[in-house]
C-alpha cells in the first residue's frame, strides 16, 4: 500500500493495518481497510465537488424514506466528508455488512433469488421516494448526458441508421418527460446492478457507489438495470432472452401499457453504456465490450 493511500486514510482517522482492493472494482479505486471500512475515490472534474454535495443531499433525503442501508460518510480532519488528493476525491465509510455477489461484467455469479429480489426492491425504493423529494432539483441529467454524448461519440461508433433511431428515442422520451410532474419523480440510483448492491441472504440490504444518483423518472433506473443484467459477456455477441426480459419486468411490475415508452428508455440505456465503453480510459483494454454492446443495440433496433 502506498504512502499516499495511508495519508488519505489517516485524514479520516483510519490507522491502516490491512488494505486490499475491492475485487469487483473497475471504474474506481475502492479499498477495504482493516476489513471494516471502505476507502473509495472518484476522478476530480470541474463539476465533481458540486455533484458530490448534491448526491449527499439526495441520499440524506432518501435515507429517511427507505430501510435500505447507504454509505455513512465519515468526516475528515477538516470536517468535510471528502479528501482531495491530486486528481481524486476520496470518501470513507464503514463497511455495510453483507455480500457483493458480482459486478456488471460477471453476472453469471449472481444468485437467481438475488436477481429476483433486486427488481422487487427497486420497485419498492421508487415507490417510497416518488413525489417525496421536492427539495431536490430535477435536472434531466440522464437525457442531457445522452444528448451531449450523441454529439460527442467518436464518429466511427454508430452508423446513420443507429444514430437516427437513437435521436428519435431521445426526442420521444424528452417529449414524454415534459408531461411529468413532481409526483412522478423518484430516487434514481443510476447504476443499480449487483456490483453496487450489498445482499444479505440474497435480499438487497444496502446500496453503494452513488456517483450517478439523481432525481428522475423510474424508467431510467429500470431500463439501465435490465440492460445491464441481460448481458452475458461470455458470449461474443448479445443474445436476447425473452423469458428473462419478461420475468424482470414482471418482477418489477411494469404495466404492459407502459412498454412502448419503456422501449425508448431501453435504447437510450444501451447507448449510455456504449458511450462509456467507447470513451472511458479504464475500459480501453476490454476490446470485446463495444462490439458486444453494438450487437445489443442492433438486436433491439430489429425488434421495434
Amino acid at each position: 500500500m502506498n504512502t499516499d493511500l495511508k495519508k488519505v486514510a489517516g485524514e479520516f482517522g483510519l490507522h491502516v493495518e490491512t488494505c486490499e482492493q475491492a475485487k469487483n472494482s473497475v471504474l474506481s479505486q475502492t479499498f477495504i481497510v482493516n476489513e471494516t471500512h471502505i476507502l473509495r475515490s472518484r476522478k476530480l472534474h470541474d463539476d465533481t465537488l458540486v455533484r458530490f454535495k448534491k448526491e449527499q443531499a439526495l441520499v440524506t433525503s432518501v435515507k429517511s424514506l427507505s430501510s435500505l442501508e447507504f454509505p455513512e460518510l465519515m468526516p475528515c480532519k477538516s470536517g468535510e466528508a471528502f479528501v482531495i488528493q491530486g486528481n481524486l476525491l476520496w470518501a470513507a465509510y464503514p463497511l455495510i455488512a453483507g455480500d457483493v455477489q458480482c459486478s456488471w461484467w460477471n453476472l453469471e455469479n449472481l444468485d437467481d433469488d438475488a436477481r429476483k429480489d433486486l427488481y422487487k426492491t427497486l420497485k419498492i425504493l421508487h415507490g417510497q421516494t416518488m413525489g417525496k423529494l421536492v427539495s431536490i432539483p430535477g435536472e434531466s441529467i440522464f437525457l442531457n448526458d445522452i444528448r451531449r454524448w450523441l454529439i460527442d461519440v467518436p464518429g466511427d461508433t454508430l452508423d446513420t441508421r443507429q444514430c437516427t433511431r437513437l435521436e428519435q428515442a431521445l426526442s420521444k422520451v424528452r417529449n414524454f418527460e415534459q408531461n411529468l410532474s413532481e409526483k412522478d419523480l423518484c430516487f434514481i440510483h443510476g447504476d443499480y446492478h449487483p456490483g453496487n448492491i450489498v445482499f444479505r441472504e440474497n435480499k438487497v440490504a444496502g446500496l453503494i457507489d452513488l456517483d450517478w444518483s439523481r432525481k428522475g423518472y423510474y424508467m431510467e433506473d429500470l431500463a439501465y438495470t435490465l440492460m445491464t443484467l441481460m448481458r452475458d459477456f461470455r458470449r461474443p455477441i448479445f443474445v436476447f432472452n425473452k423469458d428473462e426480459f419478461d420475468a424482470a419486468l414482471q418482477g418489477y411490475g411494469l404495466r404492459s401499457s407502459d412498454m412502448s415508452v419503456f422501449w425508448e428508455y431501453m435504447l437510450l440505456a444501451v447507448f449510455y453504456d456504449l458511450y462509456l465503453m467507447r470513451t472511458l480510459p479504464e475500459l480501453r483494454d476490454k476490446t470485446h465490450l463495444v462490439p458486444f454492446q453494438l450487437s445489443f443495440l442492433d438486436d433491439l433496433l430489429l425488434r421495434r
